[in-house]
């Protein structure tokens, strides 16, 4: 795929490939593939799915599509 077409999905967020080339542009997580430990707001873990987890922490507002990425600096080095 053309690095020009590449862009962040989150919202507020201005990274594109093309202008961007040492950021990262990753797929979300297909949907049931990983389940992680999550602390609730209640201090309890719980196995959520992974990509439920990066919905909610970006608050993506729509439907996720095969083709929106989310760039690097929307994680921390534990991320990796």
């Amino acid at each position: 795929k053309s690095k020009s077409k590449i862009f962040c999905s989150v919202f507020g967020c201005n990274s594109k490939a093309c202008k961007n080339p040492d950021l990262s542009f990753h797929r979300f997580p297909e949907v049931g593939q990983v389940k992680v430990n999550h602390l609730n707001k209640f201090g309890q873990s719980e196995l959520i799915d992974r990509r439920v987890l990066w919905e909610r922490a970006l608050k993506i507002g729509k439907k996720v599509t095969q083709n929106m990425r989310v760039c690097s600096l929307h994680f921390v080095e534990d991320d990796y």
